[in-house]
């Protein structure tokens, strides 16, 4: 049961309680209302006191299944009231199975804390609540239904805070309005938002005194607010008690930090907005260089070149980081360098210096190094106090940037850790990676623990050993942060992490600035065994590739291709674009792995030259010494090769201790891959009836020959239904309907009769055991390992509809996907005409139909354009007149950079709506800008 007291409440939650229960007992889907709130009343009017009369309230109501949820929002209202001491004996006597969620805009008094300190509780506070760049992605998608362009998303999120307010007032702002204007919507300062100013001064402000107003306004020149800088900036004596109450008092939106507060960035914005006001542009400029003095004074460097920035003062700022340059544009210097218009910045060597380290951080290399290379230039030609330094530590990036240009690199003396990456995913990578010793020891660390993923597919010392390793001053974060990434992706792969720690550590990376590793997390949260999937993993590295990110593409791409490889899946188109991408861009292991592993799929299916290509995948991984993938490449010799199979196991076998592989690896992939002699290359029995019929019986196919028409069509109408019972009546009608009932029934004793003889002729009379009876109805039944397209097409159709209603988006993804893998073409074409095949026929198509529509809309929201296009054409194939698969067919061609492919699609889709009438479809039509319908989330259904 869930009951909700919140904003729509008229009186305080005292009153509410004993007087009117209707806000307190209500289960809509189990209780009759009014009886209950009749019971309530009753159980009130005789209870002792107030406390009792909840209590027996919430007892009576929890003793229905699932329990009691009870959610209280707005709870300030309560605090310094009565009512408050009635909560704190609720919650400290609250029957079982209750459990209460208190909703309140500042924390509650020791009453109400004592439960979170007494581990009887939890408190969730601002920064828990706080939207991640990629929360505000699925929010502004899946929540609200109209997304933006990751860029535009990661600014909203930037300029919100995450703030949820915030990301809510934005969407009731924008609601319903065009893409464009959404996009400059969310790149435009909050100050300049209506609903942002009506928010603060008509819901949060009123009732603040003025003297505390002004103190807001004049510190929030401040990113951080402490007591000594705003004591030495006001010039009056402010006190951590104060700041404190302005967060408890006044229900302000303030994150606290140990002595240290931040005002939230909407709030910020518009107490920035007032201070212009109050003092004019002048005075203004002139308190903004005093808070940049007190910064400097305390060493501040980057956040007192945000404030010269704000003042306007370039003369300031210019020297300031002359002096300081390195120190003031620490990243992340986004705020600053956006605070800088763009005529002074491409002129300033530092500012283009931070703006390449942005860049770099992203990983877009290319525009890294043109920048990196004009402000080299930059400072050759000025030669000003403080450009020496500078031009080295340009020389040092311009270094780093080439090392992720080439193809290949060769290990170094004094090369970058970043470099070593490089190394860690090219040839002979365990070798390699053993020298490093001019590294710091997280640096290093780094590079050993990627070689021996790469080269060795992570050995159980490895792993052991890398936690052992100390950290010192000399350490880049990044490099440390990007080394708890590695640790924390093994562990959730082998089940002794959460992927939430994860999402924690992409979080730290998106402060240090770093995108490239922040994406890297969310992509590995794959690896896990919950809700993430390969989908998850290739839909972040699609962001990658939209975010010129190469190199986070081909990794994240990779833990995709790794999470399939863990679910018994081996893609061999993907594994083939795999090694070729990792091929071109020098990152020899990681082309290695997908050679060994394509050829595991070729000789599975058993294709021509399959022991061909496995030998040539075991002479790669020799050549370029990963040791986990020659055993792969061997496992694929001893499945192409059933007669060496024995000698080529225990090569495996020991190929694997040599690499000091974990057991469990090795045990999965036998299990897996290679299996048993007689299951390796067929399944006992294969039936495919899209696209026309066909079947296998433990590798022999069917000579449907050998039986009467009838009977063929009976064997076609029972492998459709395989794995279901027919009724004999069903058989009949099909097929013999112009028979007498008992003519009609002796045929189909004799055609069952003869195709058990075809199925399975060596089992003799009464022991068939495919072809079987069950009262008056007859099915196939297969033997386990079997395939039919049609039971793998309605149990893929089935798991996305349960996905849809309460499933993860990419379970629904990978559903779709197996569903169209099953579907091979039209039902039973040989059938031609007949009632029961056209019906049939009919169904799967529009099934078929369907889930490719949603196909296309999931994977080009997701950044798969390739994927989008395919199942876009797939829809269109079967319904030439789909409309949304034709946006979505138009609009993912404009973002495949194929010009001449998408100017055909607009033909096609021109000489369609000509053959329908509409003459001169919109070039709004014609470019797939017509909103398509976004897929139902399951919280929609019903």
């Amino acid at each position: 049961m869930e009951v909700v007291h919140g904003d729509t409440a008229t009186r305080p939650l005292p009153d509410a309680l004993p007087g009117d229960t209707s806000a307190v007992v209500a289960d809509r889907s189990r209780v009759d209302p009014a009886r209950a709130v009749a019971d309530a009343r009753e159980l009130i009017r005789t209870a002792r006191d107030d406390t009792s009369a909840v209590l027996e309230v919430m007892a009576e109501a929890a003793a229905e299944p699932g329990g009691l949820l009870l959610t209280l929002d707005r709870l300030d209202d309560l605090f310094g009231t009565p009512g408050e001491m009635l909560l704190a004996q609720i919650l400290a006597r609250r029957p079982r199975n209750v459990q209460i969620l208190l909703a309140a805009r500042r924390p509650p008094d020791a009453n109400l804390m004592r439960h979170e300190l007494g581990r009887d509780g939890a408190v969730i506070g601002i920064d828990d609540l706080r939207f991640r760049r990629w929360e505000v992605e699925r929010l502004l998608d899946e929540v609200y239904g109209e997304p933006l362009p990751p860029e535009d998303s990661a600014l909203l999120a930037q300029r919100t805070g995450g703030w949820p307010a915030g990301l809510a007032l934005f969407h009731r702002g924008t609601r319903g309005r065009p893409m464009s204007d959404r996009c400059r919507a969310a790149a435009t300062p909050l100050e300049r938002w209506p609903a942002f100013r009506q928010l603060f001064d008509e819901e949060v402000l009123p009732g603040v005194p003025a003297e505390v107003l002004d103190l807001l306004m004049r510190t929030c020149v401040f990113d951080v607010l402490t007591a000594d800088r705003c004591t030495r900036l006001l010039g009056a004596d402010v006190h951590g008690g104060q700041l404190e109450s302005l967060a408890r008092r006044y229900s302000l939106p303030i994150t606290t930090h140990g002595d240290s507060y931040r005002y939230e960035s909407p709030f910020r914005a518009h107490l920035a907005l007032l201070l212009a006001e109050r003092l004019g542009p002048v005075k203004l400029r002139e308190w903004h260089r005093r808070a940049a003095e007190l910064l400097v004074a305390e060493d501040a460097y980057p956040e007192a070149g945000r404030s010269l920035a704000r003042a306007g003062d370039w003369l300031a700022l210019q020297l300031l980081l002359a002096e300081h340059g390195q120190a003031v544009v620490r990243q992340p210097a986004s705020e600053l360098l956006e605070l800088v218009p763009g005529p002074y910045r491409s002129q300033e060597p530092w500012l283009v210096f931070a703006e390449a380290e942005s860049k770099l951080n992203d990983a877009q290399i290319s525009a890294a190094a043109e920048l990196f290379g004009h402000a080299a230039a930059l400072f050759k030609t000025r030669q000003a106090a403080g450009d020496e330094d500078g031009l080295r530590a340009t020389e040092r990036e311009l270094d780093e940037v080439d090392a992720l240009m080439r193809k290949s690199v060769t290990p170094r003396k004094g090369m970058h850790w970043s470099g070593w990456m490089r190394v860690a995913i090219g040839p002979h990578a365990v070798q390699s990676t053993r020298k490093v010793t001019d590294l710091a020891p997280a640096e290093a660390e780094l590079a050993r623990l990627i070689g021996a993923i790469y080269g060795g597919g992570v050995p159980e010392e490895i792993t052991r050993e890398t936690h052992t390793v100390g950290v010192d001053s000399r350490d880049s974060a990044i490099a440390l942060v990007a080394l708890r990434l590695v640790r924390t992706a093994i562990a959730v792969a082998r089940g002794k992490a959460s992927p939430g720690v994860l999402e924690r550590i992409a979080d730290e990376a998106e402060s240090l600035g770093s995108g490239f590793v922040a994406r890297l997390a969310l992509g590995a949260r794959s690896l896990g065994h919950g809700t993430y999937t390969a989908v998850d993993a290739y839909a972040v590295a699609a962001a990658c590739r939209r975010a010129g990110d190469v190199w986070g593409y081909l990794l994240l791409s990779t833990v995709g291709a790794i999470r399939e490889v863990r679910d018994g899946r081996l893609d061999e188109d993907r594994l083939g674009t795999l090694g070729a991408e990792a091929t071109e861009m020098g990152a020899e292991s990681i082309a290695v792995w997908a050679d060994a592993f394509g050829a595991l799929a070729k000789a599975r299916r058993n294709a021509p030259g399959a022991a061909g290509v496995a030998q040539a995948a075991l002479d790669r991984a020799k050549a370029a010494d990963v040791s986990g993938a020659d055993v792969i490449a061997v496992l694929a010799l001893a499945v192409a090769d059933p007669v060496r199979r024995p000698a080529l196991l225990r090569e495996a076998a020991d190929r694997a201790a040599a690499a000091e592989l974990p057991r469990s690896t090795l045990k999965f992939w036998l299990a897996t891959y290679v299996g048993s002699p007689a299951t390796v290359h067929q399944s006992p029995v294969t039936i495919r009836c899209f696209g026309g019929f066909a079947m296998t019986v433990n590798g022999r196919p069917l000579d449907l020959s050998q039986v009467r028409p009838r009977a063929r069509s009976a064997l076609r109408l029972l492998a459709m239904r395989a794995g279901r019972f027919v009724h004999r009546e069903v058989l009949i009608e099909a097929l013999w309907s112009d028979l007498a009932p008992a003519a009609a029934t002796r045929n189909l004793q004799v055609t069952i009769s003869a195709l058990r003889g075809l199925l399975e002729p060596d089992s003799g009379r009464g022991r068939a055991q495919m072809l079987v009876r069950s009262g008056d109805a007859y099915g196939l039944v297969l033997p386990a390992g079997s395939y039919a397209d049609t039971a793998a097409f309605s149990d893929a159709v089935q798991r996305w509809q349960q996905q849809r209603r309460s499933g993860s988006f990419a379970a629904e993804v990978d559903a779709m996907r197996a569903a169209l893998a099953a579907y091979g073409g039209e039902l039973l074409p040989e059938e031609g005409p007949a009632d029961w095949a056209v019906e049939a026929r009919d169904h799967f198509r529009q099934l078929a139909t369907r889930v490719a529509r949603e196909l296309a809309t999931a994977e080009l929201t997701q950044g798969n354009v390739a994927e989008a296009i395919r199942s876009a054409e797939q829809c269109i194939a079967r319904d030439e007149h789909d409309d949304e698969a034709w946006q979505v067919l138009l609009r993912a061609y404009a973002r495949s950079a194929t010009p001449a492919k998408a100017l055909d699609a607009r033909r096609r889709y021109a000489e369609m709506l000509a053959r329908l009438g509409v003459a001169e479809p919109t070039e709004q039509q014609m470019r797939g800008h017509t909103p398509v319908p976004r897929q139902r989330r399951p919280w929609e259904e019903g």
